[in-house]
């Protein structure tokens, strides 16, 4: 949809699909309905829920956008909604598989419906046509090519095969959980689901979160790291780990208090674990408890308080303390 973001962690957006359904907490401030796309159309949410808007003419757009770049895919709703059909989800796959030059990066609170896809032989062959047709027109751009003496079509298919090996080289697969509760319900689903990358969008961050320690709720299965993996891990999900954690408090109005404490915690597991960490915004209400106030305002009373920065989303690194000021990017990993 856009050549360029205001998403801190990504450098486009792409939407060949719009609308979706609160299903958790942190759905509660969606801020799609702000966006000028829905103000103007005048789409609201009713009952938790916006009409699903399918955009066929915008599925080509990745292929028109030469200089390689990471893609947030569908930022105005959720690719796996449950009224999008497989079809629809399967000719979104084939475009990200054929346009192998950019990194995509999905983002879904329904994990377990895209697993069920990337698993089932249907929907795969349904990508792989669709990929391979879209690989045959690049042919005609043959004179446009990237690094080295390899055309365009050759690395499509150089791509086309790793998907059909098991996952393409540029699909970066990721899950929201704003608190514990969610962090253990999509995580397992989310390691289970073949990617070039693995991450977690934690924001908005509602409540503290141990990637160390995530439940799958089953009372055979002490639980496990999402970050490490060891041996004892093996018989759960095998060497499947975290790359990337993106930590955000909530903006806007309404937003609901973020306490620096949590984003100190991941910061610390991720650089225990070696893994990647984001630090995307404070939000507009990050709060702070007696110990961090004389460090940030030199004040010695007690009890937490919303700290107040210029930046309306607390999103400028130079107002935060310097431990939190932290934006990595993973390294893409080739299952």
């Amino acid at each position: 949809m856009s050549d360029g973001t205001a998403i801190q962690w990504t450098d486009a957006s792409w939407n060949p699909v719009t609308g979706c359904t609160k299903v958790s907490p942190g759905c509660a401030h969606c801020y799609i309905v702000t966006t000028p796309a829905f103000r103007i159309a005048g789409r609201k949410f009713v009952n938790g829920a916006t009409d699903i808007r399918f955009h066929s003419q915008r599925l080509p757009q990745p292929l028109t956008w030469w200089r390689p770049r990471r893609i947030f895919v569908t930022s105005l709703g959720d690719l796996f909604h449950e009224a999008i059909p497989d079809a629809f989800i399967a000719r979104v796959y084939g475009v990200m598989v054929a346009a192998y030059w950019h990194e995509f990066q999905v983002l879904t609170k329904r994990p377990e419906r895209r697993l069920a896809l990337l698993r089932d032989e249907v929907f795969r062959e349904l990508v792989r046509a669709e990929a391979a047709q879209l690989i045959n027109a690049l042919r005609g751009y043959d004179h446009v090519r990237p690094p080295g003496d390899k055309s365009r079509a050759y690395w499509g298919t150089v791509n086309l095969a790793s998907w059909y090996e098991g996952a393409a080289r540029n699909i970066w697969e990721g899950v929201t959980a704003e608190n514990q509760r969610w962090a253990d319900q999509r995580i397992p689903e989310l390691l289970a689901t073949p990617a070039a990358v693995r991450f977690v969008s934690y924001e908005p961050a509602l409540g503290p979160v141990d990637f160390d320690h995530i439940d799958c709720t089953s009372d055979s299965d002490p639980g496990f790291s999402a970050l490490t993996w060891t041996e004892d891990d093996e018989g759960t999900l095998g060497d499947a780990v975290l790359d990337w954690v993106i930590v955000g408090g909530e903006s806007g109005p309404r937003a609901r208090p973020f306490d620096i404490e949590w984003a100190r915690s991941v910061v610390r597991q991720c650089q225990a674990a070696g893994v990647a960490c984001f630090v995307k915004q404070l939000g507009a209400k990050p709060q702070v408890q007696e110990s961090d106030r004389y460090y940030l305002n030199g004040w010695h009373e007690p009890g937490p308080r919303i700290l107040r920065f210029h930046d309306r989303k607390g999103g400028d690194m130079s107002e935060w303390p310097e431990d939190l000021r932290m934006r990595e990017f993973p390294e893409v990993r080739h299952d």
